[in-house]
């Protein structure tokens, strides 16, 4: 396929982005599904350039205003082969040929922005837009790290690095890193996690013979951290409360060595269906899945006082996660985010009833805003003096100097992960 042709799948791509506003991932799977005859090495180059327009949308924004081009596909992918490919007119109307497979020839606005788009002063541009992020998402950003924010803003809109989970059921890292090597596919030790391992180079790993037998799972190295920190243990009864796919129920599981019992609950069928098969290929024994209506459920309550630990890996604005999902910055919205504080505080005040004297919850979230994270915690301890802040720059000193834990893709090389551990009370204590 010629580059052209592949300009232009990247086109009919973004506009279904655009358009539709569903998580990009499964937007370019379906066209890849729908398209077949589009090769792997095409598909890699095109994911490469709807990505990397996704990242740099703000910014491919701001020139294009100065031309008076509304957003669309077709003019953000125009701007971003002239200001960051900085592709000539002469280039850019050899890719813009009106050709079977590509794209229609530029006209009018277009041409001139080609020609004419080095005039303007990138120095005029706002924050947001140099950055790239919802401009009314400023002051939570700023309130979130300060005079740090550049480098987190670079560090968030760079490509993710891809990590595994070493399964400690089945094997060990030194035995997967071997055997994957056997495999082709190279790794390197995660520099805290002490069962992951990072990817070098692209690599199929779902195809790999290793995940197949459940040797590991691809899992961030913050998400690992995360699980570690909850400290679970054998024989204990473990509650992962908001479960999902069942990530970090995995990894809490491997440490429990087939003993204890551990509870995935979730509120989405089919995301518990997921779990389900990777608990099986994992060979994990000691886990119950159930689909609850809320955090509110029936079910819930009747476990009340029975946990050692409760993981809540609370739904979120997912702002942590930029790196990996590029697109869903721009769809978020600032009302879904203070719904969300109100359903976090909910499901955290469910917890607090469910925890046994001497238990805690781990609460968790793949953001990196204080109003997700630090406020939650504050108010909940300010509401439950029967409860205590456990401090993890005791834990991990190198990580944090706060009692708290937020990884950042700048500070941490791993996704935006907030986490802390509420402990509650011995009786005697309160």
């Amino acid at each position: 396929m010629q580059y052209k042709a592949q300009v232009n799948e990247a086109i009919n791509i973004l506009k279904n982005i655009l358009e539709v506003k569903k998580p990009a991932d499964r937007i370019i799977s379906f066209h890849f599904k729908r398209n077949r005859f589009i090769g792997s090495k095409d598909k890699a180059i095109i994911s490469q350039l709807v990505y990397a327009i996704l990242r740099n949308k703000a910014t491919l924004e701001f020139y294009l205003k100065k031309f008076n081009l509304q957003t669309t596909a077709r003019k953000l992918v125009i701007a971003y082969l002239s200001v960051t490919e900085n592709k000539d007119l002469p280039e850019m109307t050899k890719i813009f040929d009106g050709d079977m497979y590509s794209a229609r020839n530029l006209k009018g606005a277009e041409i001139e922005f080609a020609k004419k788009r080095k005039q303007i002063d990138p120095l005029e541009m706002k924050e947001f837009e140099k950055l790239n992020f919802p401009e009314w998402l400023s002051e939570d950003l700023k309130e979130a790290f300060g005079d740090n924010l550049a480098n987190e803003m670079i560090g968030l809109n760079q490509q993710a690095t891809t990590t595994i989970r070493v399964n400690l059921l089945k094997t060990t890292r030194a035995k997967l890193k071997a055997d994957l090597k056997d495999e082709d596919i190279r790794t390197k030790k995660t520099k805290i996690s002490p069962f992951g391992l990072t990817i070098e180079g692209k690599n199929n790993l779902f195809a790999s013979q290793c995940f197949k037998k459940g040797y590991f799972e691809v899992q961030d190295e913050g998400s690992q951290i995360l699980a570690i920190l909850a400290d679970t243990k054998p024989k204990q009864k473990v509650l992962d409360m908001c479960c999902g796919a069942g990530g970090k129920l995995l990894a809490m599981a491997a440490t429990m060595e087939h003993t204890g019992s551990l509870i995935g609950t979730d509120v989405n069928e089919r995301r518990l269906l997921e779990s389900k098969k990777r608990l099986k290929r994992a060979g994990i024994s000691n886990a119950m899945l159930k689909v609850i209506s809320s955090e509110n459920d029936k079910y819930l309550k009747r476990q009340a006082g029975r946990f050692d630990t409760i993981f809540v890996d609370a739904p979120c604005s997912g702002t942590g996660t930029w790196r990996r999902n590029p697109d869903s910055k721009w769809n978020l919205e600032a009302e879904f985010v203070e719904q969300l504080t109100v359903t976090q505080a909910s499901i955290l005040k469910s917890a607090r009833n469910l925890v046994k004297s001497g238990g805690t919850i781990a609460y968790a979230t793949c953001s990196v805003l204080r109003k997700e994270n630090h406020d939650q915690v504050e108010k909940f301890l300010a509401e439950n003096d029967d409860f205590e802040l456990v401090d993890i720059s005791t834990i991990y000193p190198d990580l944090t100097s706060e009692k708290t834990l937020q990884l950042t893709p700048s500070k941490h090389k791993c996704d935006g992960f907030f986490i802390a551990l509420l402990r509650k009370k011995q009786s005697n204590q309160v």
